[in-house]
């Protein structure tokens, strides 16, 4: 399988910042890995490979006419029009299947970047997770997690840190020393 090429890696990086910025709620899409989970999806995926090369090259080539600019060297005011345009269906070029479809195709490989699982390769520092509260994977659910509206206690940043509060927590229930293995 092959991976994106240099100017395709970079038009990637492009869409994901210009999608997911980094503010004050946290890092961009390219901090939080989702540009390498979407390479990872267009090098292991014939199908997606078929989808992504030609719609990148024909969203290039739709932002120089357009903008003036390859679409990685605009602002982000101007990728922005271009992505929305492209999301409209409004843009010429050789979008596999259109322009449209390409978009939301596009869109839902980020937002999978973003907050799939990290074992994937995107949602780097758990940085989509952190950003919705998700505590990660909990292995045992007490009965005040099973509660109706119970608030969850504070974001875990992974699988160990989820054991480790898990067995605390059941401790502290049982009175008995859990400890992980």
């Amino acid at each position: 399988m092959s991976s994106p090429t240099p100017d395709h890696a970079r038009l990637i990086t492009a869409i994901v910042d210009t999608l997911v910025p980094a503010d004050d709620n946290g890092p961009g899409g390219s901090e939080a890995g989702v540009d390498a989970y979407i390479s990872g999806v267009v090098r292991d995926n014939e199908a997606m490979r078929g989808i992504y090369e030609p719609s990148l090259d024909a969203l290039d080539a739709y932002a120089t006419s357009s903008a003036g600019a390859k679409f990685a060297d605009l602002d982000l005011e101007g990728r922005t029009k271009v992505l929305k345009a492209i999301e409209a269906g409004e843009a010429e070029g050789g979008f596999i299947p259109d322009p449209a479809t390409f978009f939301a195709i596009l869109h839902h490989n980020m937002l999978e970047g973003f907050f799939g699982d990290p074992q994937y390769g995107g949602n780097v520092d758990f940085a989509g997770w952190k950003l919705v509260g998700y505590r990660g994977v909990k292995l045992i659910q007490t009965a005040a997690d099973q509660a109706v509206n119970a608030a969850p206690d504070r974001p875990l940043t992974g699988r160990r840190e989820a054991l480790e509060v898990a067995l605390a927590e059941l401790a502290k229930e049982s009175g008995e020393a859990v400890a992980a293995k």
